[in-house]
């Protein structure tokens, strides 16, 4: 852009763009009709830019370097987002064929939103904050293969897949309206500072099938102390399926315990008792004690 840190695309923005060419040739800022014959939008640079309007086209972004900012009504066919590159949605992106997006990072700002459609897999390769919103169409899955954070909110009737790590972030309720699968390699990372969802603690709410798996780390924070009787429903779910392989607890006050026996069925995680023997127990071992208490009384015999 000639130096310029923004390049904005006003009005109707119904055809495709290459950065080499506008870096090149043209200042200022953009139409449509300035890019008639290019291939798709190709961003090589460091810079920052932002694209207004809206467009009628789905064609192809790869952003290779600097960041995107989406702040019109955008639709691609695919995109592509290398390491050195991030695109940041304040307005909406709608990305029409599921495929590999990259390692680059994705950000969804609060009011943004991300749309994918497309009957198949949209892998997400990098980190992606959502504070927005995320719609997974009905036959569409997201696949996140790093961290995932964020408040917002993912719609849609498709599938969100996890095996980076999930970690909503200060403690927030996340929604799925779909189905969540916890995949084998995936941490669950949910912070605890109180006995409430939402302002207390982390809490998933899904809307379809949620699939454990993998691992589930609880940190505690500002101070907080869980006590004898505290429950926490970290996930709300209709049906449960699957289990978390290991569990990463912080330690709990002298006599109480972790109870982890619902977590699978129910998303619930409490507080218990270290466990001692039932008075049944206590009375069955009684009389053993007693005949070692009289053996050891009894008198040896004389030499």
């Amino acid at each position: 852009t000639n130096g310029g840190d923004t390049l904005a695309l006003g009005g109707s923005t119904n055809a495709s763009f290459n950065a080499s060419a506008i870096d090149s040739a043209l200042p200022g800022t953009y139409t449509a009709a300035q890019f008639v014959g290019f291939n798709g939008l190709v961003k090589q640079d460091t810079s920052t830019w932002t694209l207004n309007g809206a467009n009628s086209d789905a064609l192809p972004i790869a952003v290779n370097g600097g960041e995107l900012d989406v702040a019109g009504q955008v639709s691609t066919s695919t995109l592509a987002v290398q390491s050195g590159g991030s695109v940041v949605v304040d307005g909406a992106l709608h990305i029409a064929n599921a495929g590999n997006i990259g390692t680059g990072a994705i950000t969804v700002d609060a009011g943004g939103a991300l749309g994918l459609a497309g009957n198949g897999t949209t892998t997400f390769g990098g980190n992606v904050a959502n504070a927005g919103t995320l719609a997974i169409a009905s036959g569409s899955a997201a696949q996140f293969n790093g961290t995932y954070s964020g408040p917002g909110s993912v719609t849609g009737a498709g599938t969100a897949q996890f095996d980076g790590t999930l970690a909503p972030g200060d403690p927030v309720i996340e929604n799925f309206a779909g189905n969540v699968v916890l995949q084998s390699a995936n941490n669950l990372l949910l912070d605890l500072a109180g006995t409430t969802a939402g302002t207390g603690y982390d809490q998933l709410i899904v809307g379809g099938n949620a699939a454990l798996g993998g691992n589930l780390t609880v940190d505690l924070l500002n101070n907080f102390t869980p006590t004898l009787g505290d429950s926490f429903q970290l996930i709300s779910s209709s049906t449960f399926s699957g289990k978390f392989g290991t569990f990463n607890l912080p330690t709990l006050s002298q006599g109480l315990q972790w109870n982890t026996s619902s977590l699978d069925t129910h998303g619930l995680l409490s507080v218990q008792g270290t466990a001692i023997p039932e008075p049944t127990t206590l009375l069955l071992l009684m009389p053993v004690g007693v005949l070692m208490l009289l053996r050891r009384r009894r008198p040896r015999p004389a030499a």
